[in-house]
């Protein structure tokens, strides 16, 4: 069996969580296993519509995450739902700069819709209902041109590896019909 030892953060998933995870812990290096090639097998590119945000001015997060409590009905965490609403805006924003083509209206700002239980128009989508794909282009787009981050596709999940005290230090994965044992100081699954 191979065993890695990586020195930075191991994830698991080459979908927008991901790869968003990969993104974010720069400067420190990611090793980034994916089953299928990374533009391929992950459903956040097929997801059409696009990503609610609380973008407009007579929009905010708490009033976003209302309309998400409210149309859960009962199986919404509320707290949850507020950190999500709360940090929706910069989310959107933070993706346009990787270069995701959201549509815009004539004075340059997020072109959104009313769309589904939402009390305001806050979904910002690209050319229709493209959202997914888009999007999804421009964070590979950003991730393989990362020099902090690696990808090893035709990764698939086995096990986690843990230590003494039940801590996750790790996954068993295979490869190639090999196991590899690939352990890091943090693990994370997307």
């Amino acid at each position: 069996m191979e065993r890695i030892k990586h020195d930075g953060v191991l994830i698991v998933g080459a979908g927008l969580a991901g790869l968003s995870a990969a993104l974010a812990v720069a400067p420190r290096k990611a090793l980034v296993l994916t089953g299928a090639p990374v533009n391929q097998g992950c459903s956040s590119a097929w997801a059409q519509g696009g990503m609610a945000a609380a973008l407009s001015d007579d929009d905010a997060p708490a009033l976003h995450a209302a309309d998400t409590v409210a149309a859960g009905a009962g199986l919404v965490d509320a707290a949850m739902a507020a950190i999500l609403a709360e940090e929706g805006p910069e989310a959107v924003r933070r993706l346009a700069q990787l270069g995701a083509p959201f549509d815009r209206n004539d004075q340059g700002q997020f072109a959104t819709s009313l769309e589904a239980a939402h009390s305001r128009s806050r979904v910002a989508r690209v050319k229709g209902d493209q959202a997914g794909r888009a999007i999804m282009d421009a964070v590979i787009r950003t991730a393989l041109s990362a020099p902090h981050i690696q990808i090893r596709s035709g990764a698939r999940l086995r096990g986690l590896l843990q230590d003494a005290e039940g801590r996750v230090r790790g996954v068993l994965a295979e490869e190639d019909g090999r196991l590899v044992e690939i352990t890091a100081a943090a693990t994370i699954l997307a």
